[in-house]
Order: C-alpha cells, then sequence, then structure tokens
C-alpha cells in the first residue's frame, strides 16, 4: 500500500478512536427507599455521592476445561 493511503487509515482510526477515550463517564450505584439497586451515568437528584476509586470491567472471567473429542460417543446417522 502506498504511504499516503497508510497515512490516511492511521487518521481516520485515530479519528474514530477518539471518542472512546475521551468518554470517561461515571457509573453509578444507589439504593431506593425500597431497597431496589439502581445503576445509571446519573445520579438521581437527592443523592448523597461517595466517590469509590478502581476499575470497572465489563467482562467476566470463565473457567473453561479443555474439549476432549471422543469418537465412541459419536451415534451413526440414518442414511
Amino acid at each position: 500500500m502506498s504511504r499516503p493511503f497508510n497515512l490516511a487509515l492511521c487518521l481516520l482510526t485515530l479519528i474514530l478512536l477518539l471518542p472512546a477515550l475521551s468518554s470517561g463517564a461515571g457509573l453509578y450505584k444507589w439504593t431506593d427507599d425500597q431497597g431496589n439497586i439502581h445503576y445509571g451515568d446519573k445520579p438521581p437528584a437527592e443523592a448523597r455521592l461517595q466517590v469509590i476509586k478502581g476499575n470497572i470491567s465489563s467482562f467476566t472471567t470463565v473457567n473453561v476445561e479443555p474439549f476432549v473429542f471422543d469418537p465412541t460417543i459419536i451415534t451413526p446417522t440414518a442414511r
């Protein structure tokens, strides 16, 4: 590929990723009077806020056993 094309592709990628980097919106969790837990990007007006520092991840790790192929459990198909 040509150098101007590579530069344009890099610039386009940066332009598309910049909003994601600067979005740093807060996540709020609160409990209402009935004990229900709510989550949102804006707290209710009457909320008393407590700053909690840490990393928020939307990924959950799952342990998975490795797949072992056992040809003896395959049932023959009717033809």
